[in-house]
């Protein structure tokens, strides 16, 4: 567990920094790009940050599907995992059938 907190307190510090960072560097970007293009450049550069939530959010929803396929995914590996390590137990008591419905009914 200590592990784990350190790894954590690690990320935090590092996203702080980049937080940090990406915040300074964007304006100094918009500086330069007033500087050199003009007023307009800002529109460019309002429009980036006003998609920068639209893409969190579906970061977001792109991680509950990813979340939802591998707890599917878990489930089905484990029932495969426990046919094949007993398919000598299963053959020998003629539960093919029921194993086979099992199956059958976690690949839909």
């Amino acid at each position: 567990m200590s592990n784990d907190v350190q790894r954590l307190e690690q990320e935090v510090v590092k996203f702080v920094f980049v937080e940090f960072a990406s915040l300074s560097e964007l304006v100094a970007v918009s500086l330069l790009l007033m500087y050199f293009i003009g007023w307009q450049a800002l529109m460019g550069v309002f429009f980036l940050c006003l998609i920068v939530p639209y893409f969190a959010g579906l970061s977001f929803v792109s991680a509950e599907l990813r979340v939802r396929t591998a707890v599917v995914s878990d489930q089905r590996i484990s029932l495969m995992n426990q046919v094949v390590s007993g398919i000598r137990a299963i053959k020998m008591r003629a539960w093919e059938d029921g194993y086979r419905e099992k199956i059958s009914q976690v690949r839909r």
